[in-house]
């Protein structure tokens, strides 16, 4: 009987011991800063003729189109029916770093949270310095619309600036208009 015992303890102890070893919780190195979206990365060119050029080579990635009444239907109608019968474990974001931080990458920059700025830098947000476009000293012209918004809701362009959009690696700039009748759309922004 004192054996049975000694064996239900020395059983218990090890039960104890195995539920405490486990892989530790965080890696043992710094935690993630800087996402990998931002590295730079390169599409091999292929051909892809048009009916003006059929020659056209690019060298991106293809467009993808999503139209309006498509992606309207799809959001409202068929992916929240799919959504009733889908399994969906639960499971850890994997755009986090490992103390749940959201890091620097292309949708995202850590402005406040990595050090903290003058009230020069929080006036002007995330732009550089060089990147800031001063229309007023633009010459005339200088400004070419070289694209029209392809699809969504809302109107606008891209605008091209010699030094800056597609002449330079960089951004292209990109101007869309709200309509005054898009009831909410203020109020939503300043959330």
């Amino acid at each position: 009987m004192a054996s049975d015992l000694t064996r239900a303890l020395l059983i218990s102890l090890l039960l104890d011991l195995a539920g405490c070893a486990g892989r530790p919780r965080f890696p043992l190195r710094e935690p993630m800063a800087r996402d990998t979206d931002l590295d730079p990365t390169t599409v091999s060119c292929q051909l892809r003729p048009t009916e003006k050029e059929p020659r056209h080579v690019a060298c991106s990635p293809r467009p993808y189109i999503s139209p309006l009444a498509w992606d309207g239907l799809d959001n409202s109608f068929f992916r929240p029916i799919s959504k009733i019968f889908a399994v969906d474990p639960p499971r850890e974001a994997i755009n986090v770093n490992a103390l749940d931080e959201a890091v620097d990458s292309a949708w995202f920059q850590n402005r406040l949270g990595a050090h903290h700025p003058d009230r020069e830098t929080l006036l002007r947000g995330a732009c550089s310095p060089d990147q800031i476009l001063d229309g007023a000293s633009a010459p005339p012209g200088s400004w070419t619309i070289d694209h029209g918004k392809d699809n969504g809701a809302n109107p606008g362009f891209r605008v091209n600036i010699p030094g800056l959009g597609k002449f330079k690696p960089g951004p292209k700039w990109r101007f869309a208009f709200e309509r005054p009748a898009v009831k909410g759309a203020a109020r939503r922004g300043k959330r």
